[in-house]
């Protein structure tokens, strides 16, 4: 019995190295994941972060493409009514005293002023003085 008992106790004290082999693993063990716990919090708050970052980046974009959006349709809406003005003002006639008048141009320099072939269809009084000086901006229609 006295072999039983002292194996007993080696294989106790075994036991008892295994148990305090395994603790300090364990603690090994809880240290390495409160370090990956910490890494893995601190990552997924980068990663927020620049999620965060890109949203409002995103915003950003979003706005000056609808920006940019409505000042291309404005321009296009532009370019259409100049487009129908100058379909329009390309066959523009005026009359003068019972006859018919083609004004040949868009616009002409008159006494130092800028004149408008639109501004000329109005002024019946520059019309007039067009024809008087036989100037070639109005062409009679025959």
């Amino acid at each position: 019995m006295a072999e039983t008992k002292a194996q007993l106790e080696d294989r106790v004290a075994e036991l008892e190295q295994e148990i305090t082999t395994k603790e300090a693993e364990k603690a090994s063990l809880q240290s390495m994941i409160e370090n990956l716990s910490k890494e893995l919090a601190e990552k997924v708050s980068g990663l927020e972060q620049a999620l965060a970052s890109e949203k409002e980046a995103k915003a950003a974009l979003e706005a000056e493409n609808a920006e940019l959006l409505n000042t291309l349709q404005a321009q296009h809406e532009k370019l259409n009514e100049v487009a129908e003005k100058s379909v329009t003002s390309l066959s523009q006639t005026v009359s003068v005293d019972g006859k018919e008048y083609d004004v040949s141009v868009q616009k002409f320099n008159f006494k130092g002023r800028e004149i408008t072939a639109a501004e000329l269809l109005e002024d019946g009084k520059l019309q007039r003085e067009l024809l008087k000086i036989g100037s070639g901006v109005l062409k009679e229609i025959v």
